[in-house]
């Protein structure tokens, strides 16, 4: 697990700041897959999140803690922030680690691939991109 961790880790050294925060907004994983397809693979979906999610990992411990996740994205509104990030947080122990996002990616995919074959379509990630960007109140 740890390896595959680091491995995760590296990739997202190589990913852009920008993409970063989008991703961890929600709109970066629902991105084309970069390969010239249009379809974003489950594999595809949780590589990039996972990459960029675990860059927010400034002290470099494989946690992601509060403060960490809400300084990733300063733009964002800390108290959603903090609401999105206490869902992730399964067993309340202040981080976010591998398996918690693992978790999370499951169910954020499997909401968003509503015909059930295991790829994003174009159109599954336009409407997953609404549903981020509609206002919530947590």
């Amino acid at each position: 697990m740890m390896k595959r961790l680091n491995l995760i880790r590296v990739a997202g050294l190589r990913t852009g700041s920008a993409a970063a925060l989008l991703l961890i907004a929600g709109h970066g994983a629902l991105a084309a897959d970069g390969n010239g397809s249009k379809e974003v693979t489950r594999a595809q979906f949780e590589t990039r999140q996972q990459a960029v999610f675990f860059k927010a990992d400034k002290d470099n411990n494989h946690l992601v803690s509060r403060d960490e996740f809400i300084a990733a994205r300063p733009a964002g509104d800390p108290t959603k922030l903090g609401k999105r990030f206490d869902r992730m947080d399964a067993n309340h122990d202040g981080s976010v680690d591998a398996g918690e996002l693992t978790a999370m990616l499951d169910r954020r995919f499997k909401r968003l691939d509503k015909d059930g074959n295991g790829v994003l379509s174009v159109s599954e990630r336009a409407a997953g991109r609404k549903q981020v960007d509609k206002p919530t109140d947590g």
